[in-house]
């Protein structure tokens, strides 16, 4: 019950997303503002916490390697075999790949690193975010380079440099130096990093109350097979591989369960900006990071049973 409690209660504050959706109208300045705050402060006060917190050895290190190093052949797992699915069933090109980008980046980020620090402590933090890390650097490499119909450029490749991914690039050689942090920086950042994880959930609650009627008839008989493959690859099949590779990895049994969930993240949630940028189907990415969401609530639980 330890492991799906956290789930539970991220589920409920998506759920009062939903709810407020009815009074509150999430127009592009709310939208912008929430998204602002998890992501420039939110998650960079818990990753920046999370490592003045703790001593930078050596193991760390490694670890940290492992983890990055997973992360990314599990998101070009998911690449291809979104790709690969796609083609078998019949979607044209662009389909395609915007069904690989969705099946290889999952939000280990926006729900990730908070999940992670539900279920395993603050310290957590960095080792989810490292996980993240991989996950931005496919998406704006590969995943920019299957859904721009232009020639890539490595201008392009300076979307990677969000807060997040900046404070783990700072703070992490900060600390291996032993930089002393003052005890008022270390506390506000303790208490900011706690809006991450509902301030995300509410986000994606709002989100879902964008989808009506007529859009889920218009994916159920367009798109079915399309999100079929996308619930098949992203919950269930990446997890499930990365549960058969984590036991010959040389890092804790956090570390592995931690991997494990990561894996299973929906959608992440900037591939709506990414599609629509690139001249995709925006409401089609839109339905694919909320519907994959929605359904990691009963898939999440079900790989924590299994393999957790």
């Amino acid at each position: 019950m330890e492991g799906f409690l956290p789930i539970l209660v991220m589920a409920l504050i998506g759920l009062l997303g939903f709810l407020l959706a009815g009074r509150i109208e999430l127009t592009s300045s709310v939208r912008l503002f929430i998204i602002f705050i998890v992501v420039n402060i939110a998650l960079p006060s818990m990753i920046f916490s999370s490592i003045v917190s703790r001593d930078i050895t050596s193991d760390l290190l490694q670890d940290l390697a492992v983890i990055y190093t997973t992360s990314l052949t599990l998101n070009l797992t998911g690449i291809f075999f979104g790709y690969l699915f796609g083609r078998l069933a019949g979607y044209g090109e662009l389909e395609r790949k915007q069904l690989a980008v969705l099946c290889g980046c999952g939000n280990t980020g926006f729900i990730g690193i908070p999940l992670a620090v539900m279920m395993y402590g603050s310290s957590a933090a960095v080792y989810a975010a490292i996980y993240d890390a991989a996950s931005i650097t496919t998406a704006f490499t590969l995943g920019i380079f299957l859904l721009s119909r232009k020639r890539f450029k490595l201008s392009q490749m300076k979307a990677m440099l969000n807060p997040p991914f900046v404070t783990l690039l700072i703070t992490l050689p900060a600390a291996g130096l032993g930089l002393a942090v003052p005890a008022i920086l270390l506390e506000s950042t303790f208490m900011l990093a706690g809006l991450a994880g509902p301030l995300a959930m509410i986000y994606i609650g709002m989100l879902a109350r964008q989808l009506k009627l007529p859009d889920l008839k218009w994916l159920g008989s367009t798109y079915f097979v399309f999100l079929l493959i996308l619930v098949f690859v992203k919950l269930l099949a990446l997890p499930v591989a990365a549960a058969m590779v984590t036991p010959f990895l040389p890092v804790s049994e956090e570390i592995k369960g931690l991997i494990i969930i990561q894996a299973g993240m929906p959608s992440f949630t900037l591939a709506t900006v990414l599609i629509a940028k690139y001249g995709g189907n925006e409401k089609l990415g839109m339905s694919a990071v909320v519907l994959t969401t929605f359904f990691s609530i009963a898939t999440l639980p079900f790989i924590i049973f299994l393999f957790l």
